[in-house]
């Protein structure tokens, strides 16, 4: 789990690039396969891009 500092910059940098990405894509860590094994905590992940308004689809 990741540490409240780690949280904090991360989201800052998801913010401050938001309105560059135009698709985000996830992949697995450390291979970029499917994302299901390793270190990304998705379910901070995608309530953040929910947050700042992306949708599926």
């Amino acid at each position: 789990m990741q540490s409240a500092k780690e949280i904090d910059k991360s989201e800052l940098t998801l913010m401050s690039l938001e309105p560059a990405l135009g698709h985000p894509q996830i992949a697995g860590v450390p291979d970029r396969h499917e994302p299901d094994l390793g270190e990304v905590h998705f379910d901070y992940l995608l309530t953040l891009l929910d947050t700042l308004g992306y949708a599926a689809g």
